[in-house]
Formats: C-alpha cells, sequence, structure tokens
C-alpha cells in the first residue's frame, strides 16, 4: 500500500507541475494517469477541517513585482491624498465607548434613529455630544427584537420580498465591523472605525421580563465613530455637480448623469485662488477621483449589496482645498453566495457621470493595491483576522463563513485582474463575470521511481524553444496579448472549463463524485512472496500519498431577472 508523506517530502517535480498548470484538472479514482505522469489525483473535495488550520499548498495570488509603468491616461497632476480625518486608534475608540457607558450611567441614554429598516442609535457622550452609531444583533430587520412595526409586517405578511437571500440574517453588525477592519486592512481610510462592543441602556428594544427587571442586560452589536462636517453624497453632488472632464466634453454623459448635475467644463486652478467658494478645480478633480477609487475598490472587494447615493458622504476642506469620501452603512456586504435570481443589487456609484466611472483606474490605485492583494501573506492574515471576528457571532458557523470568504477571494481576484489591465475602468470591472474560490482538499498519489523517469531534459528543450518562439512574435507584433490576466497556478479557470465541455456528461458526472468511492477499489497485482514468506514485491515501497489544500477558482453563472437597488 502507498504511505503517507508530509509536504515537506513531496517531489519538487510535482511541485512545478502545479506551479506550471500541469496539473491534472479531473480526479483519477483508479490511477489511469499514474504510470503516464508519474503522479495523479486520487479524489478532491471542499476543505472541511475545521479543527486545525489550513496549510494551503499552492494559491492562485501570485506577488506582483512593481515595475515602472508608462501611463498616457493620467493627468499631469498627481492626486495627493490629504491626512485623513477618519482613522482611530483602538484607544481612542475604548475611550469613546467608555464615555458613552458612563454617559448612560449618568443619565444620557441614546437616542432612536428614525430612518433605516433596524434598530440604530446615536450614542453620545455626558455632554450630550453624538459621538458614534450603535446597532444591536436582536434589533436588525430579521432580529427578535426589532423595533420597526412597519418591518415586522413587511417581514410576516410579504416574505418573499423582505431580506436579501445572499446574506446570513441577523450578520449587520458583523459586516459593519469587519467592513472597517478590511478598510485598515487594504489602506483606503473611508470607513469609520467600527468594532463589536456590548451596552445596555433603557433606551433599547428590551421584551416585557427584561423591561420589567431593574437592570438590563447588555446587547452585542457594532459601534461606529460618529462623522462630523459630512453630507450624504447626493445632496454634496447636487450642491456642486461633477464637471466634465475636458477631453470628454463632446461624449455623451452617463445615463444618470443628469439626475446629479454635470457643469459643462473645469475651472482652471489659477482661476479659483481669488474666490472662496467651491469650485472644482483641475487638482481637485484628480484628487476626488482618487478618493472615489478607494470606494470602489472597498465596495467590491466585500461586495456590498446596498451601496446606494445616499449612504457614502463627502466633505470639503478649504485649507488647502481637498475633499474627503466616508463610507457608512456597510451592514449588507460579506454574502456567502453572489447574488442572484431575483434581485443583482448593482453599486450605486455606477450613476455617477462616465467622467468617474468609465475611467481607467489611476496608477497610484495600481500601485497602492496591487501589492496587497497579490500578496498571499497579506491575505492570510486578512482572513485570520476576519474569522476570529465572525467567530465572535453566537451562531458561527464554519461552512458558511468559508462561502463567504470564497466569494471575497473572487472578488480580490477579479480586482487584481482589473487593476492589471491598464484600460480597466470600474465599469469595466463591475461587468466581470463572477467568481469564487473556495479550498479544495486533494489528495494525490506518486510513484517516486515513475518521477525520476520522466524525461526532464526534453521538456527544458520544449519550454525554451516555446519562450524563443513567442519572444520572436513579440518583436514582431504577431502574438496578442491575452484575454484574461491570471497567475501562473490558475489552472482551473478556463482550461478545466473546456474540458469539461469535452467530456461526455457520464464522465463529467462520475469525477464529480464522492471520491471516497474510487478509494474502496483496490488495486489487484501480482504479487512475489520468498520462500520464507515474505514479501519480495519491491513497487509498493516507490508508492506515497500526500494531501494537499489549493484555491480553485470557479466561475459564477446565474440568471439576473431584475436589477434593484
Amino acid at each position: 500500500m502507498a504511505h503517507k508523506v508530509s509536504l515537506d517530502a513531496l517531489p519538487a517535480v510535482i511541485i512545478a507541475d502545479i506551479q506550471n498548470d500541469t496539473a491534472p484538472h479531473q480526479a483519477d479514482p483508479l490511477l489511469k494517469d499514474l504510470p503516464r505522469r508519474g503522479w495523479t489525483i486520487v479524489h478532491r473535495r471542499p476543505y472541511t477541517n475545521t479543527h486545525q488550520e489550513a496549510q494551503i499548498m499552492s494559491s492562485v495570488f501570485v506577488p506582483w513585482d512593481l515595475q515602472p509603468t508608462q501611463t498616457t491616461m493620467m493627468s499631469g497632476l498627481e492626486p495627493q491624498r490629504p491626512s485623513d480625518p477618519i482613522p482611530v486608534t483602538s484607544d481612542v475608540f475604548s475611550d469613546l465607548v467608555e464615555a458613552v457607558r458612563f454617559a448612560i450611567d449618568s443619565g444620557v441614554q441614546p437616542t432612536r434613529i428614525s430612518q433605516g429598516s433596524s434598530g440604530s442609535y446615536f450614542s453620545r457622550n455626558k455632554q450630550g455630544k453624538t459621538v458614534g452609531v450603535f446597532k444591536p444583533k436582536n434589533e436588525e430587520p430579521y432580529g427578535s427584537l426589532n423595533p420597526k412595526w412597519t418591518k415586522w409586517i413587511h417581514r410576516h405578511m410579504f416574505p418573499c420580498f423582505f431580506g436579501r437571500s445572499c446574506l446570513i440574517p441577523n450578520l449587520g453588525y458583523l459586516s459593519e465591523a469587519a467592513a472597517s477592519l478590511v478598510d485598515r486592512r487594504l489602506g483606503t481610510c473611508i470607513v469609520p472605525y467600527t468594532d463589536i462592543v456590548h451596552l445596555a441602556s433603557p433606551a433599547f428594544h428590551y421584551d416585557y421580563l427584561d423591561r420589567r427587571s431593574s437592570t438590563r442586560p447588555p446587547k452585542i452589536g457594532s459601534f461606529q465613530c460618529f462623522l462630523e462636517g459630512y453630507k450624504d453624497a447626493t445632496v454634496f453632488l447636487r450642491d456642486h455637480p461633477l464637471p466634465a472632464y475636458p477631453s470628454e466634453e463632446d461624449q455623451p454623459s452617463s445615463v444618470w448623469g443628469g439626475c446629479l448635475g454635470q457643469q459643462p467644463e473645469a475651472i482652471d486652478l489659477e482661476a479659483s485662488k481669488h474666490t472662496d467658494t467651491f469650485q472644482w478645480t483641475l487638482r481637485l478633480q484628480e484628487q476626488f477621483k482618487h478618493e472615489f477609487e478607494q470606494l470602489v475598490v472597498l465596495d467590491y472587494f466585500v461586495r456590498n449589496t446596498d451601496r446606494g447615493l445616499d449612504n457614502w458622504m463627502i466633505k470639503y476642506c478649504s485649507n488647502p482645498p481637498h475633499l474627503h469620501i466616508a463610507a457608512i452603512d456597510n451592514g449588507l456586504a460579506f454574502p456567502y453566495k453572489h447574488p442572484d435570481q431575483w434581485r443583482s443589487y448593482p453599486y450605486g456609484w455606477l450613476a455617477l457621470p462616465d467622467a468617474l466611472v468609465s475611467q481607467p483606474f489611476s496608477e497610484a490605485a495600481r500601485r497602492q493595491f496591487l501589492p496587497l492583494l497579490t500578496d498571499p501573506v497579506w491575505w492570510h492574515s486578512t482572513l485570520e483576522q476576519l474569522r476570529a471576528m465572525f467567530m465572535l457571532d453566537s451562531d458561527f458557523d464554519e461552512r458558511m463563513f468559508s462561502n463567504q470568504m470564497a466569494v471575497l477571494k473572487g472578488q480580490g481576484y477579479n480586482l487584481v485582474r482589473a487593476l492589471k489591465d491598464p484600460s480597466a475602468s470600474p465599469l469595466s470591472l463591475v461587468a466581470m463575470e463572477r467568481l469564487v474560490i473556495p479550498l479544495e482538499e486533494i489528495l494525490i498519489e506518486f510513484d517516486s521511481h515513475l518521477l525520476y523517469q520522466r524525461p526532464q531534459q526534453q521538456t527544458q528543450q520544449q519550454t525554451q524553444q516555446q519562450t524563443q518562439t513567442q519572444t520572436q512574435l513579440s518583436s514582431l507584433g504577431l502574438l496578442k496579448p491575452p484575454k484574461r490576466i491570471r497567475p501562473k497556478r490558475s489552472s482551473s479557470f478556463d482550461v478545466h472549463r473546456a474540458s469539461e465541455e469535452e467530456t461526455p456528461w457520464k464522465d463529467r458526472v462520475r469525477s464529480r463524485m464522492s471520491l471516497d468511492l474510487g478509494r474502496s477499489k483496490k488495486k489487484f497485482r501480482l504479487r512475489a512472496f520468498g520462500s520464507d514468506g515474505e514479501d519480495n514485491d519491491e513497487d509498493d515501497d516507490e508508492e506515497s500519498q500526500a494531501t494537499l489544500v489549493m484555491e480553485t477558482i470557479e466561475v459564477v453563472k446565474s440568471r439576473t431577472y431584475f436589477t434593484c437597488w
């Protein structure tokens, strides 16, 4: 029988095949491919081991090499991001929460916010100043203590038109805190500091028995720092319509551009120095575009299903003139599957003029996000921090969390593809096919004797010849660039789909079955025994098995019937 080996003892030939996209894409329970290749995949299944940390053997994210590129679409004015007032340290955040608790004990109670579908509260300090917004878990739209009676009727009388099927119910408070965590990890710095806290106040909505008791039990929820001086994007852009870029005066604007207003041309920088009112200078447009790209990347990464024009804000500072963007109400993000069937939940910022959504991403955005999103170490640390945060919930489910992270990694993979394309814009980013990247547990079996007999020299010569041919074609301009930008290891993206179309349906069903059935099939062969009864068959000693955890790319195909905001 084949014996188990650790990852450290795995032959380098197998590792090279996986990294060079020459590994088999389907399971081979009968080991038919073993004599030809020297190793094969016995079975593959979703990774479900929740007791120990997964050691990913191969990731689809390959570190990006920072190289100077030339972009002709960038303006001569380099956008410089000023110091942002949003970031708050954990110590300052803890002081704010303690001030709210002290104010509650002193009789200054939070006030309920009338807007929205859940019970959320303006939290104040002892002086009566609003310092944060608290959203309890059990007062969310699906919560048992939701104080909005209209939502109670909506939920019980019209369940088919209530909620979002792609989201896990009663996890909006975790989504708020997780969006703030991802915001800090990406360096976008547009989400007010948010974390999970426990608060108790008579102003909160309790059941009958808790209201009768002398002390109220604390509620778990998200606490978000309050922002001052910001306006809703709809109000700000209505009062100060975005101008058309000088190069796009004759081009038609977005279909929704008229709703937000649009000025005929931009104002020169020197002409605006003699006035105190707000004016869209060229430098201010470039700086706002850079801030807007932060919002686009964050919303797409966490797949925010509730980003309208009324839940992100803009602040103007006059000395020196610059703008800040803030993203609030992130409780409907981190879906466990992509939106499908009845509602698609598009991003609200797609309604902005083409001067923003149709322009390619700036070089500054590429240099900011590509080193992070292509770093496997960054991904590992981010996912572990998200896991620790989601495990604070009493209803934590490992399988659902894995599905959420699979969608998150699929969004990140599309971001990498778009940022590597010099002509990609936010509009083309949202038009990409939807992906999920789950973890798979793969059992491979290899024969060391057959691996050593592989014609390595011939393979190297073929690789050199292909490289020389591609170099010659590139110099002559005959080699077309690939349509998709993907790392070397992302083998299951196009090749796997093409192989499935060519394979008969019976073979596809058989390959997708639980491969534990294949393990029960024994491999019969003649064995030689000596006169003393000892086994003289030495071939079994050459066969070994190893279990790997790999990231695989899957394309989500679904039909959307309605596009609802």
